[in-house]
C-alpha cells in the first residue's frame, strides 16, 4: 500500500471495499486523500488529481466503476488500479484477481498504462495518466521521451530550456521538486499558466545565477543543436557546474541520422555528443526512446 501511495499526487481518492483497513498506509504517506468505498464513490464529487482502485473490481461494476473513476481524474492526473496477482493465487476461477495481460487490457483504453514495481508479487498495480489539455497535442515519440527523460532524474531538478513546461511536469510527477528556466517570456508564461504549481523562471542560461551543486539533476534538453560550439560548451560548464556531488546531468538532442533541419547550427550522432560530455565523466547513453533523438546522461562522483 505504501508503494502506491508514493505515487499518489495531490487530492486522493482510495477506493476500496475495505476503507477501515487501507486508510492509515495512505494517510501517513499521502498529504489528502478521501477513502471511500465502490458504492459511496459513484456519489463523489471530485475531481481528484489521483484515483486509486484497490482490490475494487468484481465482474458487475468493474467497467462502470473504471468509467466514473476516470472521469473523476482531473486534467493531469492519474488513475491507479490495484488487483491481485492471478500468479499468486491458487483460484484463479475468482473474479477479483488479474493477469498482467488482463488488467492492461483493461486499461488501456484510456491511455498508456504502466506498471508499478513497488508492491508485493501477489498484487498487481498499473496507472494511466490523464493528460492536460495542452499536453494531448504533443506527438507520441515527444512525450514518450519525457517520460524516459523525466525516469533519469531524481531529487531536485533544473531544466535548462524548459519551453512551455512540459518535461518538468513529468519530472514533478515522479515526486522531484523541479525550476524550469527558459529565456522566452511567452513559454514561460504558457508554462506558469499550464502548471501553477510549478516554479519557472524567464532568464538566459548564461546569465543565469546560481549557488554550484544545489541541484541533483540537472537537464539540458534540445538546445545545443541551436548553439555554436563556444556557446555549448560555455552552457554545459554552467550545468556540470550547478550539478551536486553524486548528482546528474542529463542532455538530449536530434539524431543527425533522423532529423536533419535547415535551422540547426550544429549536428549530432552519438559518437559527438558523448564527445562533448566526455570531460565531465563516462557518458552513458539511454536506447529506451526513439532513435530519432539521443539521450545521455554523466553522473557526477562523490569524491
Amino acid at each position: 500500500a505504501r508503494g502506491v501511495a508514493r505515487q499518489c499526487r495531490g487530492v486522493t481518492a482510495l477506493v476500496t471495499p475495505d476503507p477501515e483497513a487501507w486508510r492509515p498506509a495512505f494517510e501517513g504517506v499521502v498529504r489528502s486523500v478521501e477513502t471511500v468505498s465502490p458504492d459511496a464513490f459513484l456519489s463523489a464529487p471530485g475531481p481528484y488529481r489521483t484515483v486509486v482502485l484497490l482490490d475494487a473490481f468484481c465482474s458487475s461494476r468493474r467497467e462502470s466503476l473504471l468509467r466514473e473513476a476516470w472521469d473523476r481524474v482531473a486534467e493531469g492526473g492519474r488513475l491507479v488500479a490495484v488487483v491481485r496477482n492471478a500468479d499468486a493465487v491458487d483460484d484463479d476461477c475468482r473474479e477479483d484477481v488479474f493477469t498482467r495481460r488482463a488488467l492492461r487490457k483493461l486499461l488501456r483504453g484510456f491511455g498508456k498504462v504502466r506498471m508499478l514495481k513497488e508492491q508485493p508479487f501477489r498484487w498487481l498495480a498499473m496507472n494511466v495518466l490523464k493528460c492536460e489539455e495542452g499536453e494531448r497535442d504533443l506527438a507520441e515519440d515527444k512525450r514518450n521521451r519525457y517520460e524516459v527523460t523525466a525516469d533519469l532524474c531524481r531529487g531536485r531538478v533544473l531544466e535548462l530550456g524548459c519551453g512551455r513546461g512540459h518535461l518538468v511536469h513529468h519530472a514533478a510527477e515522479r515526486g522531484c521538486e523541479v525550476l524550469g528556466v527558459d529565456h522566452s517570456a511567452g513559454k514561460i508564461g504558457e508554462a506558469r499558466e499550464r502548471y501553477p504549481e510549478l516554479e519557472f523562471v524567464e532568464a538566459d542560461i548564461l546569465e543565469f545565477e546560481l549557488s554550484e551543486a544545489s541541484y541533483d539533476t540537472v537537464l539540458l534538453p534540445e538546445i545545443l543543436e541551436h548553439v555554436d560550439e563556444a556557446t555549448g560548451a560555455r552552457m554545459l560548464d554552467l550545468a556540470w557546474s550547478w550539478v551536486r556531488p553524486g548528482g546528474r546531468l542529463v542532455v538530449s538532442v536530434p539524431n543527425e541520422d533522423c532529423i536533419p533541419h535547415p535551422h540547426h547550427i550544429r549536428w549530432f550522432d552519438l559518437e559527438t555528443l558523448a564527445g562533448q560530455l566526455k570531460p565531465f565523466g563516462r557518458p552513458c547513453p539511454v536506447v529506451d526512446q526513439p532513435y530519432k533523438w539521443l539521450l545521455v546522461y554523466v553522473d557526477k562522483p562523490l569524491d
